[in-house]
């Protein structure tokens, strides 16, 4: 559960300010503060689930495998030393 919640959080740090800025400068003014501040906040959401999926996971699955190729490489020059 925590760890959801860390990656959740991670992602949403990743695309706040980008989406903030957007829907501040797209918004059209007689939607009011009030929906905009909804819109925003769904699509920090929407768009947090999609870092996640497509950005925050394949780099973490990456520097896993370079992680574990630079372990393995270095037990076997240790070995043959």
């Amino acid at each position: 559960l925590l760890r959801s919640i860390g990656r959740a959080s991670y992602a949403a740090y990743l695309v706040h300010l980008p989406v903030l800025t957007a829907v501040r400068d797209l918004s059209l003014p007689q939607l009011g503060p009030s929906l905009s501040m909804a819109l925003a906040a769904l699509a920090i959401c929407v768009f947090s689930v999609a870092a996640d999926i497509f950005i925050v996971r394949p780099t973490a699955r990456w520097s896993r495998s370079v992680s574990n190729f630079i372990i393995i490489k270095n037990c076997v020059l240790l070995e043959a030393v």
